[in-house]
């Protein structure tokens, strides 16, 4: 049972230092009890008031501070006080300050919003290396034009394994928004670690030799090598490649060196000609959660609940739909 104990405190502290709350919350009675690790009041206090789990972290940090014999009533008095003793200090904490940007945003436990002070502690979290903080800082910069910005914490994020910064990525890239040089395999895999096999196919026509289950376990695979696993031994599939295109910069002129008398236009392949490309933003629910889907009238790509598409002029082509082909 020991052995149980400890391979669960392996992977609740995992979960843990992220900022999952249900994590937090376990963790902080194997502590307390000390299962699967030594005892650590302390600890198991700190976790219990991070954790903002109703009444079971409430009554496990009274616990836990009866334990070091500490005055009860001495406790933060609410989440937002507890996430203001952690997130200062020689050993600020990036949960609590993350915890404080959620209750800045959005103005819980009696506290004014305050967007300015928000992002001020979102970017203190994402600097510390919290992974939600990174991929919201780069969701949030995306959705303000910021991309050599965002693509700085959508790419942390995305080699964490965060699947929506995974496609954000993926989507600064293809849309000419990125100053880096990334090859085709790299986007193809953020599209299928993301699990949008069908925008990942949409983008690499070639994809659609390969079938789901196969880009499924090439997802795992790439988890697993995020995650610090061997790189898996490739597996025998069709090739990634690009189809060839005429090579455009963003003013829509050919790169040629030939000389012809009369360019001819080519449908823009990445707005199929409409001038204007989709981009994802997420737009606030307000503690509302559904499973069901809304289609993009632009792309007709399936949106999950909390999602939009705004468009905006595509890059490649200047908003003509269509490049020049000399």
């Amino acid at each position: 049972m020991q052995k149980d104990f400890a391979e669960a405190f392996k992977y609740y502290n995992v979960a843990a230092a992220e900022g999952n709350g249900s994590a937090m919350l376990y963790l902080a009675k194997l502590y307390e009890e000390g299962q699967g690790c030594e005892k650590n009041f302390e600890k198991a206090l700190k976790l219990y008031l991070l954790s903002c789990v109703g009444e079971y972290s409430a009554k496990g940090a009274k616990r836990c501070a009866l334990a070091l014999g500490m005055d009860t009533l001495t406790l933060p008095k609410s989440n937002f006080d507890a996430y203001r003793k952690y997130a200062v200090g020689d050993n600020a904490d990036t949960r609590a300050m993350y915890g404080l940007h959620d209750t800045y945003r959005f103005g819980q436990d009696g506290i004014e919003k305050n967007v300015e002070i928000a992002l001020d502690w979102l970017e203190q979290a994402a600097e510390g290396g919290l992974t939600v903080a990174q991929a919201e800082l780069g969701d949030y910069l995306f959705s303000k034009g910021q991309y050599a910005k965002a693509e700085k914490w959508l790419n942390k994020a995305s080699l964490k394994g965060d699947q929506k910064s995974m496609e954000l990525l993926a989507d600064l890239i293809c849309y000419g928004f990125s100053n880096a040089s990334y090859t085709v395999d790299v986007v193809a895999n953020l599209y299928i670690g993301a699990g949008n096999f069908d925008k990942a196919r949409s983008k690499y026509s070639n994809l659609n030799l390969i079938s789901d289950s196969k880009l499924i376990e090439q997802q795992v695979a790439l988890f697993n090598y995020l995650n610090g696993a061997s790189r898996p031994t490739p597996q025998p599939t069709p090739q990634i490649t690009l189809q060839p295109t005429p090579q455009t910069t963003f003013s829509g002129q050919s790169q040629s060196t030939e000389n012809q008398k009369e360019p001819k236009r080519v449908l823009c392949s990445h707005c199929n000609g409409s001038g204007s490309i989709c981009i994802l933003q997420t737009v606030p629910t307000y503690g509302t959660h559904t499973n069901v889907k809304t289609r993009c009238k632009h792309c007709s790509e399936l949106l999950v609940h909390g999602t939009v598409h705004i468009q905006r002029k595509c890059p490649h082509c200047q908003g003509k739909g269509y490049t020049l082909l000399y």
